[in-house]
């Protein structure tokens, strides 16, 4: 049996966080424990642009079967899919990947949380903090897999995710690094018994200094199509200037003193060490200039200056005044 979820997603309205669109309505877990009884295996294909609760295929949430926004996991269910919204030839394709055609080879460009309160800007999301008429960006420079990896949260599907019908190993053979490339080299080997195509990430872990840092980010990529038994080698190259953090109080780039640690991996949750190139002085990579005056620390301390320009002016279409 495949059931397809379907969602809709445009710029005309925002995410709801409810049954038939962040989670499944009764009907759809009605649907799947009727089917995950009476199919010996069935296929759950995502049909979305966004991200879903998929703690009904998973489980990882340890909701109850009667969970009132249907979370607890539904038995007999064997694939889940995300096919997103592929376009008028996305059917055509899906149907390669489900009969073996093509080796389905996606990798996730999002973290799929367990729980919908594991992401940081959960609680002031569109219509959840009573205001659709100011956003406030509070994720900082810790976005997406940067902050579920740095404060350690357990996820449903880490960034860089991604299924095949094959199986792949990644050895890194070799990393180089000089004052203007750090070039990883590694060998993929197909494990498994069909062709596939892996794809080989590197991050990289900056030393703890005087300037905020992820615990790792995403520096290059590429992927590879292998043979049954075969091995093909990569080499994935970013300039060693990528590994520097903007100092907003001296308005500049610079890579700090200490270690910086490369992994290398096919997602931000599944990778090895491979090497620690050693900085023993701070260098500044680019000089810079805060245009709008404010840096974090004004904001934090509410030392800014209201007048310098960056508050921008705008009319509150209920009151036609200027709420600053």
């Amino acid at each position: 049996a495949i059931y397809v979820l379907a969602r809709n997603s445009g710029e005309g309205s925002d995410r709801k966080l409810e049954g038939g669109d962040y989670y499944l309505t009764d009907e759809e877990a009605y649907n799947l424990t009727l089917l995950g009884q009476k199919f010996e295996n069935v296929i759950v294909v995502i049909n979305a642009g966004g991200i879903i609760d998929t703690n009904f295929f998973n489980g990882k949430g340890g909701y109850d079967a009667d969970d009132a926004c249907n979370r607890g996991q539904i038995e007999g269910l064997d694939a889940l899919v995300l096919m997103s919204q592929a376009g008028q030839n996305g059917g055509y394709a899906l149907v390669e990947v489900l009969n073996g055609t093509v080796t389905p080879s996606g990798k996730l460009t999002d973290t799929w949380a367990i729980n919908y309160e594991d992401y940081p800007s959960a609680e002031g999301f569109s219509y959840l903090d009573g205001n659709t008429y100011e956003e406030y960006y509070t994720d900082d420079i810790y976005v997406g897999y940067r902050y579920f990896d740095t404060f350690g949260v357990d996820v449903a599907y880490p960034f860089g995710y991604g299924g095949s019908y094959t199986s792949f190993t990644i050895d890194v053979t070799d990393v180089t690094a000089s004052a203007d490339k750090v070039t990883v080299t590694a060998d993929v080997t197909n494990t498994g018994s069909v062709t596939g195509q892996e794809v080989v990430e590197v991050y990289f872990s900056a030393p703890d200094g005087s300037i905020d840092k992820p615990y790792q980010e995403l520096a290059g990529y590429k992927k590879v199509e292998v043979e049954p038994g075969e091995t093909r080698t990569v080499k994935i190259s970013f300039d060693t200037a990528d590994m520097s953090s903007y100092d907003e109080n001296n308005e500049q780039y610079v890579l700090e003193d200490g270690d910086y640690v490369i992994r290398v991996g096919n997602s931000s949750r599944n990778t090895v060490q491979a090497a620690t190139i050693n900085l023993n002085a701070d260098v500044v990579t680019e000089i810079c200039t805060n245009l709008l005056g404010l840096t974090k620390d004004d904001m934090q301390a509410g030392t800014y200056d209201a007048d310098a320009g960056y508050i921008l002016n705008y009319e509150d279409p209920a009151t036609h005044k200027n709420p600053t």
